[in-house]
């Protein structure tokens, strides 16, 4: 085949990144907002708590401020959580969609018989990885340091969605990678992860299109 012929198969692989930014830039966009509306609800249940505890302070009679809100203390309390959790959960999942994506993109391009899904491997991230080393035979060595950080926050997000953060059995590489990453922590007494910030889902977000688009320019580099 044509050398030029050969590069416009893979016109897709090249121009990926427009594809990656349009997938994931409204996420962020979302967890600015979402942040900011909490944002709103706690200074006006705040404001409404200071209001009731200064009209009622010398009152012996009256409930005081958290009896009277404790249910919207509650729910409010569990926003940024909710937030947190189900948006990294979400972003994985468009992380292994693309991957997969990608993967039957070259497969079809390629005419191979075997996909990602008919090799072995613990995830189906490795599965994709393992059809590009593989079948495609596409070096990915330089991308090594970046995929063994998407390892560390996979498991981080095995914890959140099969025990809702909780560590049975602690890694002190784990623990580790939790200490040093911005907006994450690691409750010793609880032994439970939580996501405290947005920046963590963000800078996950930079290493997952940073990843794919890696992997889009290794295959298009790499097979013309």
């Amino acid at each position: 085949m044509p050398r030029s012929d050969q590069r416009r198969k893979f016109n897709y692989l090249n121009n990926y990144h427009v594809l990656c930014d349009f997938k994931f830039d409204p996420i962020k966009d979302y967890l600015d907002k979402s942040q900011d509306m909490i944002k709103v609800l706690q200074k006006e249940l705040k404001d409404k708590y200071d209001a009731w505890e200064s009209k009622n302070k010398s009152s012996l009679r009256g409930p005081d401020a958290f009896d009277v809100f404790e249910i919207e203390i509650m729910t409010i309390g569990e926003y940024d959580s909710i937030l947190n959790n189900s948006t990294f959960l979400a972003i994985y999942s468009i992380f292994e969609t693309e991957f997969l994506n990608i993967c039957l993109y070259c497969q079809k391009t390629e005419g191979l018989k075997l996909g990602p899904k008919d090799l072995n491997g613990k995830s189906y991230i490795d599965q994709c990885r393992k059809f590009i080393t593989k079948l495609l035979k596409v070096n990915l060595d330089r991308l090594n340091p970046e995929w063994e950080l998407i390892q560390k926050y996979r498991k981080v997000r095995n914890l959140i969605a099969h025990g809702n953060g909780k560590i049975q059995e602690s890694t002190q590489n784990l623990i580790d990678f939790i200490d040093r990453t911005n907006g994450i922590e690691y409750d010793r007494d609880e032994k439970i992860v939580r996501i405290i910030s947005i920046d963590f889902l963000k800078n996950f977000i930079d290493l997952l299109s940073n990843y794919l688009v890696g992997i889009c320019n290794k295959i298009f580099d790499q097979k013309n």
